[in-house]
């Protein structure tokens, strides 16, 4: 076996690509993360029905653009060789600041939006259960019976017959 793989040896046909391709596909699955919590967030306000798993979503990549957006922009146009993409795309590095400017500002204006919206939910969503506790929720069998017992009856009667029922016994106050 080893003689087969030394005897068809060739050279290696890799291709040179360069870790932004896979820090671009970061940000738009982050981007793409966000814009679906802020719509979340954004048709759960709108219906003054918040929910819990878009606020959380809304923090959580809120939290990430916030985090990426300085980031992006104080290293994404530093000191970089221009490097042309192996894929034919856009030139990146020290002659195109605006690149990392664009990402940067865009993963901001995100997080502040899903920041935002996700706070306004959270205060929503909290007012909404302060209401809750407040009304009293009274049961409708307190009214009439403060005690309600069930129990079998497995009996015989005078003549010797079988009796089978139900007892129901209550109690008011």
């Amino acid at each position: 076996m080893a003689l087969v793989l030394v005897g068809h040896s060739r050279p290696a046909r890799a291709d040179l690509y360069t870790g932004l391709d896979a820090a671009f596909t970061m940000d738009a699955l982050l981007g793409l993360g966000s814009l679906v919590a802020i719509g979340g967030n954004a048709v759960t306000l709108a219906q003054k029905k918040p929910v819990r798993g878009w606020m959380y979503a809304g923090f959580i990549f809120g939290a990430i653009n916030l985090a990426m957006g300085p980031i992006i922009i104080v290293y994404g146009r530093g000191d970089i060789e221009p490097v042309p993409s192996p894929t034919g795309g856009l030139m990146h590095g020290a002659d195109r600041p605006e690149i990392g400017f664009g990402l940067g500002l865009a993963h901001t204006a995100l997080a502040v939006t899903s920041l935002a919206l996700s706070i306004k939910n959270a205060v929503l969503w909290h007012r909404l259960r302060v209401e809750e506790a407040k009304v009293p929720i009274e049961p409708t069998a307190s009214r009439t019976f403060s005690n309600v017992q069930l129990a079998p009856l497995l009996s015989r009667d005078s003549q010797g017959g079988a009796v089978v029922g139900l007892v129901v016994a209550g109690q008011t106050f």
